[in-house]
């Protein structure tokens, strides 16, 4: 939640159920904030509440399917999106999560013609955008000219039009510190949070005060270690976008690190300010984010092709290797489980949206050459009987036996 304290919000909702108690918008309105707090099923029971009021009352609506694509409750989320698709049919909120729904199965080219359907009717609509340059990512027909061309387009709708920062002339003094900002969503257990540990861990602190502004109101034991690699802490996950800006611009940072890119709870509207002189995006997200306002994208030779850097907004900038890892020391080896199960078992533990049907064929050909051999796919999504049965499907028309997906 940016936009307005937690608290506050709380309280507003209380006084308001204390005088009407059965009133389904002020209850659509708790499960909103229940919501943006990740209270996912005191966020559910509200919008029940609100919707055996108020069957068609959009904003629980909207909520309960948020809800159940994050509880990975695909066949929930679509009934509830179908539902206020019935009564608002041109409802860029609701085209967007049908969107999101398909690219919960991996029928990511479905998900992107809701999208453009979605674009058709609110052209500027940012979260639109940002979901179709996320799942253009993922399907495979689109190159980078494509990727950047969507990049492009957030640029010009939304970060264009924001009123970039006047920041005042910094004296360059060899003795001073450079400050160095981060702002990120996933200091928390989260897969770019694995690659962005140890280069906080490894930066030296007496050349380098880190500033680390956290937009994630999730807290666990990854969030400690960052903590502990920070010099200073911000919580920003409260902050508006200005309120954000300001306080970068009132710490003097120097150079201004985005982790996510256009991924969930990124902050880029803050980014299209300029409230830093040098901005780079890099670790969480790093295909480029199409901002004029970002001067460098974090890459290797390998990450970005030569090919490719010129149709990026941001130069880029080449590490030796830029996604690093600590080496897991706590796991002690053991020998092959082949050996005892007596077949190979290939692993996939991925998001399904990152499954296209050209890897499943591949994946399908190694296993008929290998015989026996079995595949384990582990993801969270794979709870829901519907994802979970379309994927198996997926396999099964390459000639893979049911039993053989795990």
């Amino acid at each position: 939640m940016h936009r307005a304290p937690a608290l506050e919000a709380a309280a507003a909702i209380a006084a308001g159920l204390a005088i009407k108690p059965d009133s389904p918008k002020i209850l659509a309105q708790r499960g909103r904030l229940n919501l943006d707090l990740l209270r996912l099923e005191q966020a559910l029971a509200d919008f029940d509440a609100a919707l055996a009021l108020s069957p068609r009352l959009e904003v629980a609506l909207q909520g309960k399917a948020q809800v159940n694509i994050l509880k990975g409750n695909t066949a929930g989320a679509i009934a509830a999106v179908k539902t206020l698709l019935e009564e608002h049919p041109r409802s860029d909120i609701g085209i967007a999560l049908l969107a999101s729904c398909y690219a919960s199965q991996g029928d990511i080219a479905t998900a992107l013609e809701h999208l453009d359907a979605g674009l058709a009717i609110a052209p500027d609509y940012a979260d639109l955008i940002g979901r179709k340059i996320f799942l253009l990512d993922y399907l495979p027909d689109a190159d980078f000219a494509v990727q950047q061309a969507a990049r492009k387009h957030w640029w010009e709708a939304i970060g264009a039009k924001l009123p970039q920062r006047v920041l005042s002339p910094r004296k360059l003094d060899p003795d001073k510190r450079i400050l160095i900002g981060y702002v990120a969503s996933e200091f928390r257990n989260h897969s770019a949070a694995f690659a962005l540990l140890p280069v906080l861990r490894h930066h030296d602190h007496a050349r380098f005060e880190i500033v680390c502004y956290s937009c994630s109101p999730v807290r666990d034991e990854m969030t400690a270690a960052f903590r502990s690699s920070a010099d200073v802490w911000v919580d920003a996950w409260q902050m508006s976008d200005d309120e954000l800006a300001d306080r970068i611009q009132a710490d003097k940072i120097d150079i201004l690190i985005d982790v996510s890119g256009h991924t969930t709870g990124n902050r880029l509207h803050v980014f299209a300010r300029k409230p830093a002189p040098i901005q780079v995006s890099g670790f969480g997200h790093a295909t480029g984010t199409g901002l004029q306002t970002m001067d460098h994208v974090l890459a290797d030779p390998i990450f970005i092709p030569q090919s490719a850097r010129h149709l990026l907004a941001e130069k880029v900038y080449d590490l030796p290797c830029l996604i690093t890892i600590d080496p897991i020391l706590d796991v002690p080896a053991s020998e092959p489980p082949m050996l005892r199960n007596g077949h190979v078992t290939f692993g996939v533990f991925n998001r399904i949206y990152k499954i296209s049907d050209e890897a499943i064929r591949v994946w399908s050909n190694v296993m008929r050459e290998v015989t026996g051999s079995k595949i384990v796919i582990k993801h969270t999504l794979l709870d829901d009987p519907m994802l979970r049965d379309s994927l198996i499907a997926r396999f099964v028309a390459q000639g893979v036996a049911e039993e053989n997906v795990i």
